[in-house]
């Protein structure tokens, strides 16, 4: 009996020996833990002084190259290619490539080409959402005097830069575009 005693106090002692080392062990690693989790909370605080804001996403930016010498290079061309200005080759520009420079190049005769040639492509602007319409499958009914309805899609230029279709959509003619002659 006194055998058995003597091996239940050493299993005792070396269960209060593990305890008392895995007690070492967890406050080690508990401080490490806070050191840790403190350094993390720094990097989170950090990080969301760098969020991204709906007004970020808002903000059109047109990019304006800057000059970085006073004096350019005397053969660095300060004018667009006369064939740029040409509608015949606004003709060959594929709808992307139209899109883009009537959204981008704001206030130019480039702009204006541009806008010519998507209303040659039965392209209608839509001044109240600055976007571009085009009928689609023939089946937009004129409702009165003042406005169309029907299927058509639209050029998404802010988020997508794709056509979506808009079903039963109504186009007011107070909202088109016509000062454009084709």
């Amino acid at each position: 009996m006194n055998e058995e005693k003597t091996d239940e106090n050493k299993n005792n002692s070396v269960k209060t020996n593990e305890k008392k080392r895995n007690n070492k062990l967890s406050s080690s690693a508990q401080k490490l833990l806070e050191k840790n989790s403190l350094k993390l909370q720094e990097l989170i605080e950090e990080s969301y002084k760098n969020c991204i804001k709906k007004s970020d996403r808002d903000q059109f930016r047109q990019y304006t190259p800057r000059m970085l010498w006073g004096n350019p290079c005397k053969y660095f061309p300060t004018t667009p290619l006369s064939g740029f200005q040409s509608p015949q080759l606004f003709e060959k520009f594929h709808l992307d490539t139209l899109f883009f420079i009537f959204y981008y190049q704001p206030g130019t005769y480039q702009q204006h080409l541009a806008a010519k040639e998507l209303k040659k492509k039965s392209w209608k602007y839509h001044k109240k959402y600055t976007t571009w319409f085009l009928p689609y499958d023939n089946n937009v009914r004129v409702v009165n005097d003042k406005m169309e309805q029907g299927n058509y899609l639209s050029f998404d230029y802010e988020s997508t830069w794709s056509k979506q279709l808009k079903k039963d959509f109504s186009f007011e003619y107070i909202y088109l575009e016509d000062e454009i002659a084709v």
